[in-house]
């Protein structure tokens, strides 16, 4: 994955055209994935507040869906 190689914004372009996609198409399990794992990179670069919104909307996302997993993982 491009974050773990230390191409951050390779990444995020990666999640974010996951999210728009997502949401286009009502792919909720990849829209609970791609909204954690970006939220995790907003959290490395201190961004604490958006990473927060971002990992409830996951969680929200996934909660909804009814994959209890899912939405632990964004916890």
């Amino acid at each position: 994955m491009a974050e773990r190689g230390g191409r951050i914004e390779a990444a995020m372009a990666g999640f974010e055209a996951a999210i728009a996609t997502a949401e286009r198409t009502g792919e909720g399990a990849t829209l609970a994935e791609a909204l954690r794992r970006i939220s995790v990179i907003y959290h490395q670069q201190n961004e604490p507040d958006w990473a927060r919104s971002l990992c409830r909307r996951s969680y929200e996302t996934a909660l909804a869906m009814g994959d209890r997993a899912l939405a632990a993982e964004a916890l």
